[in-house]
């Protein structure tokens, strides 16, 4: 999260049909009335509280209510993922993006800062529109900070790296919330923790830049409440379009403000595509995207 590294995108096709499984049916977390505390006990993963510890590169749902984690069965995943496209009309290896007219309007709400500009940094302007609502940061009782944004009423997509602490023994970070479009304090008050995470058991084992993501299913309904969130496809990159990064950069400001940087798209290979251009610690999680098609996850590692 606080580190600058080489940034690497990866294939977002598991996230996609997990995403518009959990977004076609309305988010399972909101049926289940969970009551989610902001703060972590930051229990260290071990083999017993995971339940499964295995080789097999499978995908985990760890509940924090219960405690207990799960194996999501991808199999049955992609047949309901397969049915729900067809039934809403989504192509393939997408999701739909949502845009309220009260998030196209409300830019007569923000409180205008003069953009600063700074080594190829720039600060979002007109972050109260789409898709800047629905961009997050991630805050943590231990000061860590990163970003994450919204893929749906209560998710979040984010990297695997800012919910739990590679230097603790991967321990859920404490103190864990969202803020949706964060500006040196909250929008309308509206902040989140997670009830439920899922993601990779490679993650925890080998911490491969291709492993670190996490969709965490939100306690509060972020996306309605803003109005907005960003959509997602299985794409390749193309070369010839401007790709923009957005989030909220550590060492500019204290990642009080949103900040993005765009270019092009470097070598793609092996499952990843690289920037042209930078990206530095606290953008991790953020999104990039095409600026008219903002539907491209990255990860900053």
């Amino acid at each position: 999260m606080k580190k600058n590294f080489i940034t690497k995108l990866f294939s977002m096709t598991v996230l996609l049909i997990i995403c518009l499984m959990l977004f076609a049916n309305n988010v399972k977390a909101q049926e289940t009335g969970v009551t989610v505390s902001k703060s972590f006990a930051g229990e260290y993963v071990t083999e017993e509280n995971l339940g499964v510890w295995n080789q097999n590169g499978e995908i985990l749902e760890y509940d924090a209510k219960t405690g207990k984690t799960t194996v999501i069965d991808m199999e049955e995943v992609k047949r309901n993922a397969e049915q729900i496209s067809k039934r809403m009309g989504f192509a393939q290896g997408t999701t739909k993006p949502f845009n309220s007219k009260n998030a196209q309007m409300n830019t007569r709400l923000y409180n205008g800062i003069a953009p600063l500009a700074t080594n190829d940094f720039y600060r979002v302007e007109n972050r109260l529109q789409n898709p800047y609502i629905s961009i997050c940061k991630v805050r943590t009782s231990s000061g860590a900070s990163g970003t994450g944004f919204l893929v749906g009423p209560k998710l979040l997509l984010t990297s695997a790296h800012c919910v739990f602490n590679k230097d603790a023994n991967d321990a859920y970070y404490t103190g864990w919330s969202v803020a949706p479009a964060y500006h040196n304090g909250l929008y309308n008050n509206l902040s989140s923790g997670w009830s439920r995470i899922i993601y990779p058991t490679a993650y925890l084992q080998t911490h491969k830049w291709e492993d670190d993501w996490c969709l965490c299913i939100l306690g509060d309904d972020l996306g309605r409440s803003v109005g907005n969130w960003m959509g997602l496809s299985a794409t390749a990159p193309s070369s010839s379009l401007t790709l923009k990064s957005v989030g909220y950069p550590t060492d500019i400001e204290s990642a009080k403000y949103q900040y993005y940087s765009k270019g092009k798209v470097g070598n793609v290979s092996g499952g990843y595509f690289t920037l042209s251009y930078p990206l530095t610690g606290g953008m991790s999680g953020g999104p990039t995207f095409y600026e008219n098609s903002p539907r491209i996850r990255k990860r900053d590692k």
